[in-house]
């Protein structure tokens, strides 16, 4: 094993070498870098006001008409965060807990409920849902792209189901990259350090013809493994390649469309404890979790006016992993129209239709994992309608809007939404909001039998019991009444604030109840001991987020964020899948701009305590960056720097064991050129 992690490392050290060589060659670099030679993306808090999103009203506003809780993390912010993957960038939202449960994993939440597979947030890829449904989430080690060729993130604290759908619960990321004549020329990214061995970006963007720029793209990367409580490497180091294309076409004035694709391949190291029913009872092992897609997705967007406009989009994934339990693969059809138009004065219609398929097979471990059926068929119809309504002058919006599916499993759902927005002036906006959501059972949660652990003699008898996990046909959808209140004021020319509250009440949870041991054999040599899967948790969730950006001086900026979260749903104690969620949340961000095209970035972060195992932890991360020239950047970034290693998150279920993230240390060069 470590002989080929060598060797993949290697290939990636001479890639590298080869293709700055050959840079070097053909692109001279020019060793001045003038002041009107800075390409800077920092922006003013006005134009922070102003930036366009679409994942609110599926139509282009700002972020001041915007009647949600909703924050974008720019390029920019990826950039000088220093951060190497998805995960870590979202770490700056309000609101969002994002904690690492080993090298490779990630348990990602909106408002509560986290956990490996949270299964209340909406992830998409420029429009592509990457929400699996297996175990209801998001495998975050399979959502990624080239870090530079991200245009925003844009994340919805709160329900988005009126528009996105079922599992847009607790809030919905939709990752947009840029359009492809924005990524012209080429671009060689790499870095490596003591946790990072080898990252490696390559992009080219041309032309074909006038009206269709393109792109395409290689990225891989071998990333070490984590440690232990005591210090001692763990057995989750992985390695990735992927590779991926767009093409952007602009018809004759209203048309445009979208071709785009990615394929990859990679090998997530973990270490599993798995339950047997004879001594020693468990038995540890490492596992490589092997990991393979590809999708292919199409757009056509007509615009008819300048508020008027309709698009087709059409997308296909295939994944397949290689887990413990066994191996899994999965195939998604999807097909959405969306239809905009005025409707007189006042109101501004949205409206569509979709049809989503999903195909999954299995080949089982049976000592761990029963699945039936082995193979299954799963249909989404889906149609959405909403309606925003403009009153005096167009300073107070009313948005009413519901989304209507019918799925396989809990039948017709319902997802409505009322939304009222208030903006007096450009620096101040206040908006208020009802919503219903609902979050569609899981094929595991449905179909499954799992061995979870086992409890030795003499605990509960002579003879060791098996605690299985058993799903249901009869397991019906979570469903959430959500309230919220916002407000965001541009306080003066260097000070915005971005406050929301909201109170979040769940009905049906998933709950997870234990039954009385019964045996499994005659005559029995072990005890079988039920926990089943039913609706019969309750409860609600409160809380408030606090944003800020304050340019202090031109040479200086500030970017706070404080969470508050109260979690008061009512797990039933021996609930073997509660979530684990920290109360309270603090980040603080600080770009310092030096001479010499120097730059500074400070990012300070605390979470409380996430469970009684996983204790509260804070972190800082440096970067130094330097602008050699307008198409040569040099950084070095120093992350966790307060402690040798901490824990952040310990996996609900699936046996795999938590490592603690440990300090770390790497550089970093980017390159471009025409």
């Amino acid at each position: 094993m470590m002989k080929k992690r060598n060797i993949f490392q290697g290939w990636f050290i001479r890639l590298f070498i080869i293709f700055v060589f050959f840079v070097m060659m053909v692109s001279p670099i020019s060793k001045s870098y003038g002041a009107n030679e800075i390409d800077l993306t920092d922006i003013s808090i006005e134009e922070l006001m102003n930036i366009n999103v679409t994942s609110v009203s599926k139509k282009s506003q700002t972020i001041s008409e915007a009647a949600a809780a909703i924050f974008v993390i720019t390029q920019e912010d990826i950039r000088r965060s220093g951060a190497t993957s998805i995960p870590d960038a979202l770490r700056m939202v309000p609101g969002v807990q994002v904690a690492k449960i080993d090298s490779n994993k990630w348990a990602v939440t909106a408002r509560g409920s986290n956990g490996r597979f949270t299964n209340k947030l909406l992830v998409m890829m420029d429009g592509r849902s990457v929400y699996t449904p297996i175990y209801s989430g998001v495998f975050w080690e399979n959502v990624d792209t080239v870090l530079e060729d991200i245009d925003r993130i844009e994340v919805i604290r709160g329900p988005g189901a009126s528009l996105w759908g079922a599992n847009a619960v607790n809030g919905v990321i939709n990752i947009i990259t840029k359009p492809t004549e924005k990524t012209q020329g080429v671009l060689v990214s790499g870095s490596a350090g003591t946790e990072e061995r080898g990252n490696v970006s390559l992009r080219y963007g041309g032309q074909i013809g006038k009206k269709t720029p393109f792109r395409v793209y290689v990225k891989g990367f071998d990333r070490d493994a984590a440690v232990d409580s005591h210090g001692a490497d763990m057995a989750d180091d992985w390695n990735y390649l992927r590779g991926g294309f767009r093409m952007d076409h602009q018809g004759d004035g209203q048309d445009h469309f979208t071709l785009q694709g990615d394929i990859f391949d990679g090998t997530n190291g973990e270490t599993i404890t798995a339950p047997t029913t004879s001594p020693p009872y468990s038995t540890t092992f490492n596992h490589d979790h092997k990991e393979k897609g590809y999708n292919l997705l199409t757009r056509w967007t007509r615009t008819l006016s300048s508020l008027s406009e309709f698009s087709l989009q059409t997308y296909y994934g295939h994944n397949e992993h290689s887990l413990h339990l066994g191996n899994v693969h999965v195939d998604t059809l999807d097909v959405e129209f969306q239809h905009r138009f005025p409707m007189g004065t006042y109101h501004d219609i949205t409206w569509g239709i979709g049809y989503r398929f999903y195909q999954d097979g299995f080949q089982i471990n049976p000592d761990l994992l029963d699945m039936d059926p082995l193979r299954k068929n799963f249909d989404i119809f889906n149609s959405f309608l909403q309606d925003e309504i403009g009153f005096f002058d167009k300073r107070l919006f009313l948005t009413l809007g519901s989304k209507f599916e019918y799925n396989d499993s809990s039948q017709f759902e319902i997802q409505p939404n009322a939304r009222l927005l208030w903006k007096p002036n450009d620096r101040h906006s206040s908006w208020i909001s009802v919503s219903r959501a609902v979050r569609t059972p899981s094929r595991v949660e449905n179909d499954a039998s799992l061995f979870m652990a086992t409890i030795p003699p003499p605990a509960m008898g002579p003879l060791p019991v098996a605690v299985v996990f058993y799903g249901s046909d009869n397991f019906d959808s979570e469903k959430l009444t959500a309230y919220e209140l916002g407000y965001r004021v541009q306080a003066v020319s260097s000070l915005t604030l971005d406050a929301s509250i909201y109170y979040n009440e769940y009905k049906g949870l998933r709950e997870t109840a234990i039954g009385a041991p019964i045996p499994a054999d005659s005559p029995p040599t072990f005890m079988i001991l039920s926990s089943t899967i039913s609706n019969e948790t309750q409860g609600e969730v409160h809380g408030f987020e606090l944003a800020a950006e304050w340019n202090a001086a031109q040479w200086i900026h500030f970017r706070p964020a404080y969470t508050y979260m109260e979690n008061n749903i009512d797990y039933n104690s021996t609930d073997i899948l509660a979530s684990q969620d920290p109360r309270n949340q603090f980040s603080l961000r600080a770009a310092i701009d030096l001479p010499r095209n120097l730059e500074c970035d400070v990012w300070y972060r605390y979470v409380d305590d996430v469970s009684d195992t996983i204790g509260g932890y804070d972190t800082l991360d440096l970067r130094l960056g330097w602008k050699y020239s307008k198409n040569l950047e040099i950084s070095i970034v120093g992350q966790n720097l307060l402690d040798s290693h901490h824990a952040e998150f310990q996996p609900e279920a699936l046996h795999t064991l938590y490592s603690e993230v440990e300090r770390g240390v790497y550089g970093k060069i980017v390159w471009t050129f025409d």
